[in-house]
């Protein structure tokens, strides 16, 4: 269960780092507009930046939601196995008897 919260962390990183390759693309852009720089030479470098910043991004997204299952099924594995305990412990009946 720790890896898998380790793993969410993790995800969300490559997420923020992703967005920060976004932003650092975008950035590029504006400042050389800000200039009159209409026809930059480096505009398909920005290009790329802001490309591999989203696809950073949904990588991670991508991950973040598989562990966010992963974590929610061992949650509700645990909660099902302490409350089956709990109620074979209790003595009451079982059901069917």
């Amino acid at each position: 269960m720790l890896d898998t919260v380790i793993d969410i962390i993790g995800d969300v990183i490559i997420i923020v780092l992703g967005i920060f390759l976004i932003l650092e693309g975008m950035r590029q852009t504006r400042l050389l507009r800000s200039f009159g720089l209409r026809l930059n030479p480096n505009w398909q470098l920005q290009n790329l930046t802001i490309g591999i910043g989203a696809l950073v991004v949904s990588v991670g997204a991508v991950f973040l939601i598989i562990d966010s299952l992963v974590l929610l099924l061992i949650i509700a594995f645990f909660v099902g196995a302490l409350s089956l305990i709990f109620w074979i412990s209790s003595g009451k009946p079982t059901p069917g008897r």
